[in-house]
């Protein structure tokens, strides 16, 4: 079998060289465009705690612990969500368990709904 690597080394200089063009043929509006560095293996998430549950489906079960509020939880979860569900092939379940009132906050009021 023969890799895709030579292909996706001259498709990635092509789209460094020429963003823009690119955009405009994919469809997707841009006024200007800046590449940035695509190295994500700087990320060391850690959520706080992941269980792979034996149910029927499988699933994993996300359980964050909150003891204050950001605004970017609902972000970062999502982000551990993304991870785990690449790492483990399961479908996550997040809950977040707020430890104290200060952990409240607009992104904790989603409604929990299992399904």
């Amino acid at each position: 079998m023969m890799s895709g690597k030579p292909f996706d080394a001259t498709t990635k200089e092509l789209i460094q060289n020429h963003p823009k063009d690119w955009l405009d043929y994919l469809g997707m509006p841009a006024v200007s465009v800046t590449v940035v560095d695509a190295d994500l293996s700087t990320v060391s998430p850690d959520a706080d705690k992941i269980l792979v549950v034996d149910a029927d489906p499988p699933y994993i079960a996300h359980l964050e612990l909150q003891s204050m509020y950001k605004s970017d939880d609902a972000r970062r979860f999502l982000g551990y969500n993304v991870l785990a569900e690449s790492k483990h092939d399961l479908l996550v379940e997040t809950v977040a368990i707020l430890l104290r009132p200060a952990a409240d906050g607009p992104c904790m009021r989603v409604p929990y709904v299992r399904g």
